[in-house]
């Protein structure tokens, strides 16, 4: 027996700490139940752009159907996540000057580095629709990714993904998209080569696992 996961909640505390304010918009990227029927969840398989920050259309209603709002200090936060995914996914080639309006393509970037790296199952480069939370700052009005849990990482199975695992999956903009642009790809490239040299040096690794052991 051990502990499972023990997760700091993803509430005001979280935000407080981590951005510049906690009265932003908070969404989990899960149908509002919570619930899960399987592969994907229900409505349809990973990657099927439902909740990868895909633009679905105008009605608020499309998105609430896939977003769980959890706070918002603002009275339209779906007509804010309705923009940026209308900035990410229709901006065609203004999107290099038109991303960073909307999102932080800074911590964006290390997110996903950071799933790649560590191999994150449970994560938005593996499913595109579940398991990670998206918060719009109130503070600089825009949008940033983070992880919801870590419990799937480190999995021998995803040990071959490429830097670019998923890239090519239009449902998956944020790497499609944004990794198409040569300055932001070459600046996530240069995250990736950051975790990789300063958390997964052998030495290192191994002296802190004799610290915890």
């Amino acid at each position: 027996w051990g502990i499972y996961q023990n997760v700091q909640q993803l509430n005001k505390d979280f935000l407080e700490e981590w951005y510049e304010s906690n009265d932003g918009v908070n969404l989990r990227a899960d149908v509002p139940d919570g619930t899960s029927t399987g592969p994907g969840g229900p409505g349809g398989q990973w990657g099927d752009g439902t909740a990868g920050i895909n633009y679905l259309g105008a009605d608020t209603t499309l998105y609430k159907k896939y977003y769980t709002l959890k706070s918002s200090g603002i009275n339209d936060p779906w007509q804010q996540l309705i923009k940026a995914c209308n900035v990410l996914n229709n901006s065609g080639s203004n999107l290099e000057t038109e991303a960073p309006k909307v999102f932080d393509i800074d911590k964006i970037l290390w997110h996903l580095a950071c799933e790649i790296a560590f191999g994150d199952d449970d994560s938005y480069v593996y499913k595109g629709k579940m398991d990670y939370y998206i918060y719009q700052d109130a503070e600089t009005q825009r949008w940033a990714t983070y992880d919801y849990d870590a419990n799937s990482t480190l999995l021998t199975a995803h040990v071959s993904w490429s830097p670019f695992y998923n890239a090519n999956k239009v449902n998956y903009p944020l790497l499609n998209k944004l990794l198409a642009i040569p300055a932001f790809r070459q600046r996530y490239l240069a995250h990736l080569r950051t975790i990789i040299q300063d958390l997964f040096d052998e030495t290192k690794v191994n002296a802190l696992i004799d610290t915890y052991d």
